[in-house]
């Protein structure tokens, strides 16, 4: 694709994503999370519930990636970071749907020698298991040039998508 945008063949506007939730949301990461608190079930995660991870709400994402498509400047390569919201641990984003949902709820890690059995039999956890990385350790967007570009963009509260996203999955 980079050889076709030099040649000017085309436009590419890439733009890397933290793992993403909202209304309509619904992979084998995000689903189980949503579902199961509203269900005043533990929250499930992979692996490490107590390091920071950064989640886009994809309203918030289209709302950038919809101003990059109106831009006549961008070079025919485009790449750039939406880091989205950091959570200090998974752990913190389940007391705050707690706090929303008014009932406590706890987070239940999967352990990873269980999910690469699971993997086996699981074409959703087999998919997951590609992006272990992303659950052993942080890593974290820094999205600077993005946000820079287009300062008049307000970003949904952590609380608000969260509110938004946890009555789709009521409603659904």
């Amino acid at each position: 694709m980079k050889k076709a945008t030099e040649r000017n063949d085309c436009k590419v506007i890439i733009m890397r994503l933290p793992n993403f939730f909202g209304p309509n949301v619904t992979n084998a990461l995000i689903k189980p999370i949503f579902e199961e608190a509203i269900h005043n079930k533990p929250i499930k995660w992979l692996m490490n519930a107590a390091i920071p991870h950064q989640f886009a709400f994809t309203p918030d994402i289209s709302k950038y990636f919809h101003r990059l498509t109106l831009e006549t400047d961008l070079p025919n390569f485009f790449l750039v970071n939406y880091s989205g919201i950091t959570v200090s641990s998974i752990k913190n984003l389940g007391e705050k749907i707690s706090v929303i949902q008014g009932n406590p709820k706890k987070v239940k890690v999967a352990p990873k020698f269980l999910l690469h059995l699971i993997a086996l039999f699981d074409p959703e956890v087999r998919e997951l298991k590609e992006n272990f990385y992303q659950f052993e350790n942080s890593i974290l967007l820094v999205d600077d040039s993005l946000k820079n570009r287009y300062p008049e963009i307000n970003e949904t509260t952590l609380e608000t998508a969260l509110k938004i996203t946890l009555d789709w999955y009521e409603n659904k």
